[in-house]
């Protein structure tokens, strides 16, 4: 194997290292409550209260994270 290939090698595995962590980062219920709130902030429904608001926000955010890690995963 020359230095090319080893070097290629290497930074493709930090890369996909790097990816997981960004992906398992983006889908934990700290970072989808943060988006969902910023989300509520930004977005009022008429006659629906901050509660139900956060949480229509928050399944929102779910399945965009799904949508994401389906993408990455190749799926």
């Amino acid at each position: 194997m020359n230095i090319k290939s080893m070097l290629l090698e290497i930074a493709e595995q930090q890369a996909d290292a790097i990816q997981k962590q960004a992906i398992d980062h983006l889908a934990s219920a700290e970072m989808e409550d943060a988006i969902a709130t910023q989300i509520n902030k930004k977005i009022d429904i008429p006659f629906i209260n901050e509660k139900q608001e956060q949480k229509f926000f928050k399944t929102v955010v779910g399945v965009c994270v799904d949508v994401i890690q389906g993408a990455f995963k190749g799926k």
